[in-house]
């Protein structure tokens, strides 16, 4: 290593072009950079859905879905399967583990389904999906004053415009009904002209048909023979003959039907700024430049507005590039705000040619590791450039120990080449395994599992690749920018350069007469040192776990939409959801008129806001206003306050504002908590019980659970006799299933789609239970009767969904919480030590699993534990072959534990919680902790191979080595302080990490020169102790001999 120092040091023009390749080679690469607010998130697993039109969940359940568990039960690789049967359709998640032959185990499974020979006769054949995890990184709207139909068909043909722009392939128009043909006929109707609805169907099928009839050959050629009469429209469908009478007379569809060519259901609302909307989802695709996306799409917005109808109008409703840049903006001049205050530190304790060559280093670093993102799986988003930011606070230490160390030996008068190279050459040691122990702490991220591993990955691979980069900068590149240092004689420098070396000097001479008696007294009285230390960390360990340090383990990201949820029961009616919708618009509208009140904001504070009602409840996107003019409210005030101008909504069984944006948390912050059992009144009553718990925290806004969507059921029995006329249960259960579900006829090819042609009763018989009395079942021997003579009608307890999770029964229950995400994190704790023991205890066939976060922070757990402890031992392992010492790592690696306490109460001063987040501040400070201990270590060895003793190399490493660890902390600290002193309310997610560095390295500073010095005259004493036993003779104590002049250990070097 030294050999190559020399060689670069004597090869200035190699250097340059090193350095000046990196910078080339960073533009390029950044140029190459797939650009994306948060990084793609991969999700292990696959589906198996279909639908088995009209059926039961309950039969959904017994016929399908247990079959499907089963056939795919006991495959190498699955980690568990849950299902949800709902009416007329299922799904199967198969959550598969990593490290596995994932598309082997997806051919495994279609066999294995496509081998299931017992499933009903008019199930449709499941389909296996494989999981497909995408951010939605815009919204648009087509909208206007115009019938749904028009609209629905406009947005269709937009939308393949749309599809054709640079990273908006995935457009998906979200609102699209499907289109249907519904021919309605009335139970008199049928009675009048003696029909039934197999009569009117089969007329239909017959008449509207487009077949092919084989080919004949002629002279002129083969010819195709084709029988087509395909109804395509309302009035092709009314002129189908439906029955000839013997008089000549017909019976047309208009005769006896209303057909109505539309969708298949008209309950369907969809609002974007108070009209009618067709709205747009866009998914990032594999490759994304949301900048580029944004810009395509906002030019798009101008030309296409003035092409389309008067009465219609695109707009971009949520724009994910201005969120992008916005955060790209404000990460971005917090780095440079960071780097121009470490320049300023580095000239006013360094010499101004170093702090420069020390802060373009920096740059040199960051440029190279940008060259190879594109390469190794980074992108440009918010968490990579976050770590940029937060290893400037790392890689500073490397160059600032080689360019402090060069400095050093020059002003001890070794200076030209010789002081460069010999400055480097002393820290090789220490600063390169400094950096192989920090990167060591960050790869067990990459080896993570889960969704959280796109965020924790994108981070390691940034922090690892600048710290490559780092130590080729300090040893190749900044040596020979060094050469030109030669000692400085003050009385020879202007004003401000006197000042300067002043300063520079004022450090030094603290170090000397201030600081050494002050680290004699801490070695001497070492174990009370160690003491205190110890009892600092024991005490930051129990305000962690007491709550006195706020924890979250999921940060939510800061997002620019609020989107609203509710859900309502069964049977509740589109009229009272159509009326929550309007509820909702007005609160909308009521918060922006109060904008100046509530958050000091002079413009509204919801933009845009789009409603949709839809079957299952009602949902609101609501486009927040700009960041900047709102620096200090967040999405979740926002939120918050928007729940109650909206006021509440009894009826719904459960009511989201989510504001988080990314992977983890429950719709905004809230609980979420699963139960199974495999008896269903067990799991009520659990269920039950654990929601009941959770509404009695005040903080705790609409706590739901799946049991609240359940709903009654009509179920027929066959009366006896009733097979004596030629009537079974299953022509009753058919005949009620055409008149009030339909029966599908045909399918038209329309515009690339299929649509449905329908037979079924009009829609006010279909939403009447009376409608049962007026029915007749109709018998193939033409027995007419009606319903109620042949069946019992009994109304029972239903339910519209059932989940199950590993062949049990599973419901959920949860709350959206009010306040922040320490709130969250509270009541959890409050529910898991007082409230879950008892309940265990009362519900012994009821299991509670770990579902949402809980299950990420597991997982998290689990996975970080068994990492950390491979890494550390190889990080002592490797520590231990390079110092030769069994006990020097352990003084070096003590920086680890100790890191926490400097985090912990970081956390306690600036209320920051802390979480998953902080582990990569805290796993830093630890690396610029090892970083300075490994720096002090080595010069103290330096200078026991000298020949000095143990307390005067303590006392002199300790002053000699003052300067390099200060800075490092320093500049570190200074580094990241833009971002932990910013007030605005996106940068609320970065800051965890900031914290934990921030106050990690500033306590690891007094851990390096106080806490090791005592621990390792700690350590001299057991081994004097041990040669006195063995030798038999009283061993003198440290610091019994002292010598007041300074020992130096300069690396002298020869060269040519």
């Amino acid at each position: 290593m030294k050999s190559l120092i020399s060689w670069f040091v004597k090869n200035p023009v190699a250097s340059n072009l090193m350095m000046f390749t990196m910078f080339v080679a960073g533009v390029f690469g950044y140029s190459n950079l797939d650009r994306e607010f948060i990084p793609k998130v991969t999700i292990n697993g696959m589906t198996v859905s279909s639908g088995w039109p009209g059926a039961s969940p309950r039969d959904v359940e017994e016929q399908i879905v247990t079959r499907i568990e089963e056939s795919i039960d006991g495959l190498d690789g699955i980690d568990y399967i849950e299902s949800t049967a709902r009416e007329g359709s299922y799904n199967v998640n198969v959550r598969t583990k990593l490290g596995i032959d994932y598309d082997k185990l997806l051919d495994e499974v279609q066999s294995r389904v496509d081998g299931i020979q017992n499933l009903p006769p008019n199930a449709y054949r499941p389909q296996v999906f494989r999981w497909d995890a995408r951010e939605d990184t815009f919204y648009f709207a087509l909208h206007g004053n115009v019938d749904r139909l028009t609209l629905q068909r406009a947005a269709t043909d937009l939308r393949f415009e749309i599809t054709k722009l640079p990273g908006l392939q995935l457009t998906n128009q979200m609102t699209k009904i499907d289109e249907q043909v519904t021919i309605e006929i009335s139970e008199d109707a049928l009675r009048q002209y003696n029909l039934t609805f197999s009569d009117v169907s089969a007329a239909i099928s017959r008449s509207s048909i487009n077949l092919s009839a084989g080919t004949v050959e002629t002279a002129a050629g083969k010819l195709q023979l084709r029988a087509r009469s395909l109804a395509n429209d309302k009035e092709d469908f009314n002129d189908i003959i439906v029955r000839q009478t013997l008089n000549g007379g017909v019976i047309r569809v208009r005769d006896i039907a209303n057909v109505i060519d539309g969708f298949d259901s008209a309950k369907f609302a969809a609002k974007f700024n108070g009209q009618n909307a067709a709205i747009f989802q866009v998914q990032s695709p594999d490759n994304m430049n949301v900048t580029e996306a944004g810009r395509s799409i906002r030019k798009f917005e101008e030309e296409i507005n003035t092409n389309l109808p008067p009465d219609l109008t695109f707009s971009i409703w949520f724009d994910g590039s201005e969120m992008f840049d916005s955060r790209m903006e404000l990460i971005g001049s917090n780095a440079v705000s960071g780097m121009i205050l470490v320049l300023i530190i580095l000239m006013l304790f360094l010499r101004p040619a170093v702090a420069f060559w020390v802060t373009a280093g920096i740059a040199a670093a960051f440029m190279g590791a940008i060259a190879i993102a594109p390469y190794i799986g980074i992108t440009l988003n918010m968490i990579s450039l976050f770590a940029f930011l937060l290893v400037i606070g790392i890689v500073v230490d490397d160059a600032i120990v080689v360019g402090e160390s060069i400095h050093f030996h020059v002003e001890n008068g070794i200076s030209g080449n010789r002081g460069a190279i010999a400055g480097a050459g002393m820290v090789v040691k220490p600063v390169y395994f400094a950096v192989i122990t920090t990167i060591l702490m960050f790869i067990p991220f990459l080896l993570m599992t889960g969704p959280i591993q796109a965020m924790l990955g994108q981070i390691s691979l940034v922090v690892i690749a600048v710290l490559i980069f780092s130590l080729i900068e300090a040893f190749f590149i900044l040596p020979a920018h060094l050469r030109h240092l030669k000692p400085v004689n003050i009385n020879e420098q202007g004003k401000l350069m006197r000042l300067q070396t002043k300063i520079a000097n004022s450090l030094v001479l603290f170090a000397q007469n201030i600081f050494r008696p002050i680290i004699a007294a801490l070695i001497k009285f070492r174990y009370i040192t160690i003491s205190v230390f110890v009892g600092l960390f024991a005490m930051s360990i129990m305000l962690l776990q007491a709550g006195v340090a706020p924890t979250a383990f999921i940060p939510v990201v800061e997002g620019d939409m609020i989107e609203f949820n509710a859900r309502f029961p069964e049977g509740t009616n589109f009229e009272r959801r159509e009326q929550v919708r309007q509820q909702v618009e007005a609160g909308v509208e009521e918060l922006n008129k109060n904008s100046k009140k509530e958050f000091n904001v002079n413009s509204n504070i919801i933009e845009r806001a789009g409603t949709v009602t839809e079957n299952r409840g009602v949902q609101g996107f609501f486009s927040l206003s700009d960041p900047r003019t709102r620096p200090t409210v967040s999405s979740k005030d926002i939120a918050d306050k928007l729940e109650q101008y909206v006021g509440e909504i009894p009826d719904a069984y459960r009511v989201r504002y989510g504001v988080d944006y990314g992977p983890g948390g429950q719709g905004g912050g809230g609980l979420y908590y699963g139960v199974a059992s495999a008896d269903p009144d067990a799991l009520k009553s659990a269920i039950l019980d654990l929601k009941s718990e959770i509404e009695s925290f005040s903080a705790v806004s609409g706590a739901w659970d799946g049991l609240e969507s359940s709903a009654r059921e009509i179920r027929f029995t066959l009366k006896p006799g009733a097979e004596t006329l030629g009537i079974s249960l299953s022509d009753v259960t058919r005949q009620v299933r055409e008149a009030f579900y339909g029966k599908e006829v045909q399918r038209l090819p329309r515009n690339g789609e299929d649509v449905r042609v329908m037979v079924r009763y009009p829609e006010d018989a279909r939403e009447s239970i009376d409608s049962l009395q007026k029915l007749r079942i109709r018998s193939a021997s033409g027995v007419d009767v009606p319903l109620f003579s042949v069946a019992d009608v009994s109304f029972e307890e239903g339910i519209t969904r059932i989940q199950r999770r590993d062949r049990k029964r599973v419901e959920y229950t949860g709350a959206r919480i009010r306040g922040e995400q320490a709130e969250v994190q509270k009541i959890s704790k409050d529910i898991k030590e007082n409230f879950l023991p008892q309940w265990e205890i009362r519900h012994p066939k009821a299991t509670r699993i770990e579902v949402g976060q809980d299950e990420i922070e597991l997982n998290f757990i689990k996975e970080i534990r068994l990492s950390l402890i491979a890494v550390l031992f190889i990080m002592y392992g490797l520590l231990a072959i390079a110092f030769k010492s069994y006990s020097q790592p352990l003084l070096i690696m003590v920086a680890i534990p100790f890191a926490l306490v400097g985090m912990i109460f970081g956390n306690i001063v600036t209320e920051v919680p802390f979480g998953m987040l902080s582990l990569f501040g805290f796993f830093a400070a630890a690396g610029v902790a090892v970083n300075d201990n490994l720096v002090l270590l080595d010069y103290v060895n330096r200078l026991r191979a000298k020949g000095v003793g143990a307390y005067q190399a303590l006392l002199d490493a300790c002053v000699a080595r003052f300067r390099p660890i200060l800075l490092t902390s320093v500049t570190t600290f200074i580094g990241i302080m833009p971002i932990l002193f910013e007030t605005s309310a996106q940068a609320e997610f970065l800051k965890p990490m900031v914290v934990a560095l921030a106050f990690g390295v500033l306590f690891d500073f007094f851990l390096t020169l106080m806490l090791v010095p005592a621990m390792y005259g700690v350590g001299v004493d057991i081994s004097r102790f041990f040669k006195g036993i063995i030798k038999r003779e009283k061993q003198p104590p440290l610091g019994s001999t002292y010598n007041p002049e300074i020992a130096l250990a300069l690396d002298k070097i020869e060269i040519d």
